[in-house]
């Protein structure tokens, strides 16, 4: 299906003797180039995906590997919640980039020199598929980038990863990342069948271009597991490992075998980091940020 594009409300002139005749449009442009015109009154029926104008982006590159960031705008959301709830009001200060894409096995192997495929199908031998870490395994990738790169990379807190997902500043209340239809924007249970190959950005994006926020593959951040009476609200939240790799990490995003309820954005999910650091069979990924400047 393709993603529709607000651009024009064209609304025709008419005479107030013709106003009760008069079927009213919206002209939408299609990503396909085409256009469309809807009745208004059928607008309702019609989600629009508006993308961010002119998203700022950042392209690096490792050992001949190439990835892309976005631009994400400080600026405040209602965490795990689609209503205005000021005891789950979260602001975040400070600009940030986030990778359009999980980490792949291409990325990994340019960054460590090494393959590290999972134990277990799908996500074998294909450059594109996500790479599976461990926290420490995560941990050593992107040290070693910052290496390379002489940047800070890291990964992202429960409320960034959140924020971003819903589409930063732009965000609109829809229940996965960049559309109320599931089928647009991720893998899951339901339709993970269709796919040739479970690789990244095969699916569509948010309105920030990030890929595969909703489902695919669960995304650790770098916050533990909350106290029940100290949940991610208020202002920068971060509740950050210092190093206990026996804590419960908080992952988001669902993955390609989750139910659609675990690929919403404000789904969470509390997952212990494997005992062992060479456990690859995590089901879990990792998606790069870095502070903005």
């Amino acid at each position: 299906m393709k993603k529709l594009i607000l651009t024009i409300a064209a609304l025709a002139a008419f005479s107030v003797s013709q106003a009760q005749e008069t079927q009213k449009y919206m002209v939408v442009n299609l990503s396909s180039g085409l256009t469309k015109t809807i009745p208004l009154d059928e607008v309702t029926n019609v989600e629009f995906q508006d993308l961010a104008p002119a998203i700022t982006k950042k392209t690096f590159e490792v050992n001949g590997v190439k990835f892309v960031m976005r631009k994400v705008e400080k600026g405040s959301f209602y965490m795990q919640t689609m209503e205005e709830d000021a005891s789950k009001k979260v602001t975040l200060t400070k600009d940030f980039w986030m990778a359009e894409t999980v980490v792949t096995q291409e990325l990994y192997k340019a960054v460590t020199g090494e393959s590290l495929p999972s134990n277990w199908q799908p996500w074998m031998f294909n450059d594109r598929y996500p790479i599976e870490l461990t926290v420490p395994q995560a941990n050593a990738f992107i040290s070693k980038l910052n290496e390379l790169t002489g940047k800070k990379f890291r990964l992202p807190t429960e409320a960034e990863w959140e924020y971003a997902a819903r589409g930063g500043k732009y965000h609109t209340p829809t229940l996965y990342a960049g559309s109320n239809e599931i089928f647009r924007v991720a893998w899951y249970k339901d339709n993970n069948e269709l796919a040739d190959n479970l690789i990244v950005a095969l699916k569509g994006p948010n309105q920030l271009n990030l890929y595969d926020m909703s489902g695919l593959i669960w995304e650790w951040t770098s916050d533990v597991s909350w106290d029940f009476d100290v949940l991610p609200y208020g202002t920068d939240p971060a509740n950050p490992n210092t190093g206990d790799y026996e804590k419960t990490f908080v992952v988001r995003g669902g993955r390609y075998t989750s139910p659609a309820e675990e690929c919403t954005v404000f789904s969470r999910k509390n997952q212990q980091n494997p005992p062992s650091s060479y456990n690859f069979d995590t089901q879990t990924g990792i998606r790069l940020v870095l502070t903005a400047e």
